[in-house]
C-alpha cells in the first residue's frame, strides 16, 4: 500500500526554502505534504467499501517515519486495523477491492503538483513573517 513521490530539484523552492531555519523547514514541509495528500484521502475515502463507516472513518493523513532529509506522509488507517489490508488485497475466501492502489494512481500526480504549489506558497508565507 506504500506509494510516494519526491520533491527535488526545483531550484526556486530550493532557494527559498534554504532561507529559512530548520525548525521553520520541518514544519513548512508538513503542511505543504498534508495539504498536498488531501486529494488522496478524499479519494481514497470516496472508494473504500462502507459496511459500518468505521474503517473509512478511521482513513486519515498520517505523519510516518522521518529522518534528517526525508519526512513521509501517508493516507493509511490505524496500524491495528487489520480490515483495510483484507479489503485492499483479499484473503484467501475474499477478492481483494483495491481502494488505496486506484485511489494513488488517479490522484498521485495532483497530490505532488499541489505540495509542491503549497510548499512554494508557505515558504513564502514564512519569509514574509521574517521580513516583518
Amino acid at each position: 500500500m506504500s506509494k510516494g513521490f519526491e520533491i527535488t530539484g526545483h531550484k526556486k523552492i530550493d532557494k527559498l526554502f534554504k532561507q529559512l531555519t530548520d525548525k521553520v523547514q520541518k514544519k513548512v514541509v508538513k503542511k505543504a505534504m498534508r495539504k498536498g495528500m488531501k486529494p488522496v484521502l478524499d479519494e481514497v475515502k470516496q472508494n473504500v467499501p462502507v459496511d459500518t463507516g468505521a474503517t473509512k472513518k478511521d482513513i486519515k493523513i498520517r505523519m510516518g517515519k522521518r529522518s534528517r532529509n526525508r519526512i513521509e506522509v501517508q493516507v493509511s488507517s490505524k496500524n491495528d486495523n487489520y480490515i483495510p489490508k483484507f479489503l485492499e488485497f483479499g484473503t484467501s475466501k475474499m477478492p481483494a477491492r483495491p481502494f488505496y492502489t486506484p485511489a494513488y494512481e488517479s490522484k498521485g500526480d495532483e497530490a505532488k503538483q499541489t505540495t509542491m504549489d503549497a510548499l512554494l506558497e508557505l515558504i513564502q508565507e514564512e519569509l514574509k513573517k521574517g521580513d516583518k
